[in-house]
């Protein structure tokens, strides 16, 4: 029996438990296959990743030694009258770019819970309730007729909810 020559003819179904479990027995032998040029891809691409990693790093590092020896010339070096600063930043510009140098400052920032809960108690007109609907109770109290309409249990109203079916799915558990 060539499997590969039936599994694609137009129409061909099993027809008795040999040829079921000659279909396994295939499926079991392409699914070793596959799972050998999957594992020596993942083993390459971690292989890769590796060597982008370590090339990354090797940038940033670099990176960020220029960029703090470029800050230190700008704020250091560069006379205030060939930079422009303003109150955040300090540019200075040269024929390969511009180098800007942002300044430190203060910002407030969200608080946690706990403080979150005394500025409430401190200031509720900025204290905000929100609505949202409660589906999974709700979900709780629906039931699907075999016509396709959608009632509420406790008051037996038709309820406007979408209905989608889903697709019949097939699981096959090989003993490999």
């Amino acid at each position: 029996m060539n499997i590969e020559t039936l599994l694609w003819q137009p129409g061909w179904v099993p027809t008795n438990d040999h040829e079921v479990t000659y279909l396994m027995k295939y499926l079991s032998s392409k699914k070793k296959e596959t799972d050998r040029v999957v594992n020596s891809a993942k083993a390459e691409i971690s292989d890769l990743e590796l060597a982008w990693k370590e090339a990354q790093d090797s940038y940033d590092r670099m990176n960020d030694k220029i960029t703090a020896l470029l800050e230190r010339y700008v704020v250091e070096e560069v006379d205030k009258e060939d930079k422009r600063e303003t109150k955040t930043q300090i540019k200075y510009k040269l024929a390969r770019g511009e180098i800007i140098v942002s300044k430190s400052r203060k910002k407030l920032e969200k608080p946690d819970m706990s403080d979150e809960l005394l500025l409430s108690a401190a200031f509720p007109n900025f204290v905000v309730s929100e609505t949202k609907f409660q589906w999974a109770e709700f979900k709780k109290d629906l039931e699907l007729q075999d016509d396709g309409t959608v009632v509420h249990l406790p008051t037996g109203k038709s309820v406007s909810v979408p209905v989608v079916e889903s697709p019949v799915t097939t699981k096959i558990n090989l003993k490999l």
